[in-house]
């Protein structure tokens, strides 16, 4: 009688597979049946596999669903942690500008939107520059802007005060992050005013009781026209307009690390390109400070 013939194979396999022991196997254990003594060797071999060796097989790392990156350094949570333990534990400068300090979600779901945005807001410039090419100065002003776009870090800004006091004494202020990537920007203090416009950015420095208004005067050309308002964009809070034209301006003063938008002319953008402006707002709102 042939010991190896299906039949006699199958028989005490077929046991087997309806036992507890094979219930307990992972499915990556799983073997196919084969017309062979070795076949059923490696069965027999999987079967009787250690106790603690199956355990190790189907354990898995720990998921970290909280990642925080500071000055290049990534520190992952197991828990979702508090801001103030972030900070706490990252954080270990003792002269931090807080105020402007921000939390960036770095998601990847999340960058694939905003560098849509920009691939859209760089197509746009591209065209008008070529559309302007028989103005040299505004085509050199739309080329700049464009080539400083796309050296910008892009992230989304967590609209949250990162500020260790305010956490520790204002529970409201000292959420649980969600799962997710951050990037956790805080320095000393920047000391500037960043106003971009038609050319790219320009730095000023922080003064005081300086109005908005000053600051667009200051980094408009002669050959551009004041407009109505420009958007304001500070650290953890939403955009604002600020008018700034000579009827309706007021004295709107700045913090250190604001940024100032002044849109292109509605006469350069109006017809081909309506959200142009928009698209710009927010790239300037999602990008990293140096």
């Amino acid at each position: 009688m042939n010991l190896f013939s299906p039949l006699n194979l199958l028989s005490p396999v077929s046991s087997l597979l309806n036992s507890k022991i094979f219930n307990a196997i992972p499915a990556n254990f799983i073997v196919m049946l084969h017309k062979s003594q070795c076949a059923f060797a490696v069965i027999l071999s999987v079967l009787v596999m250690p106790t603690s060796m199956n355990a190790q097989a189907q354990t898995t790392a720990p998921e970290i669903p909280v990642l925080v990156q500071y000055q290049g350094q990534w520190q992952g949570y197991i828990d979702r942690p508090r801001l103030s333990t972030v900070l706490q534990q990252q954080v270990k400068e003792s002269n931090i500008h807080w105020p402007s300090a921000r939390l960036f979600s770095i998601e990847p779901s999340v960058l694939l939107e905003v560098e849509a945005v920009r691939t859209q807001v760089l197509e746009q410039l591209r065209l008008l520059i070529i559309a302007n090419a028989n103005q040299p100065v505004l085509a050199m002003q739309l080329q700049e802007m464009r080539m400083q776009i796309t050296s910008w870090q892009l992230a989304k800004p967590i609209l949250q005060p990162v500020n260790p006091l305010m956490a520790q004494l204002n529970q409201a202020e000292n959420p649980r992050l969600d799962a997710g990537q951050y990037l956790l920007i805080a320095g000393k203090r920047i000391g500037t005013v960043v106003v971009f416009g038609l050319g790219g950015e320009r730095f000023f420095r922080h003064e005081q009781l300086k109005p908005a208004y000053q600051y667009v005067l200051d980094a408009l050309s002669t050959e551009q026209s004041v407009p109505d308002e420009v958007a304001m964009i500070s650290a953890n809070k939403p955009a604002r307009l600020i008018p700034v034209a000579s009827w309706n301006r007021t004295q709107s003063a700045l913090s250190t690390g604001d940024s100032l938008f002044i849109p292109l002319d509605r006469q350069l953008v109006a017809d081909d390109y309506p959200e142009l402006n928009q698209q710009l707002q927010m790239l300037l709102a999602h990008r990293v400070p140096l």
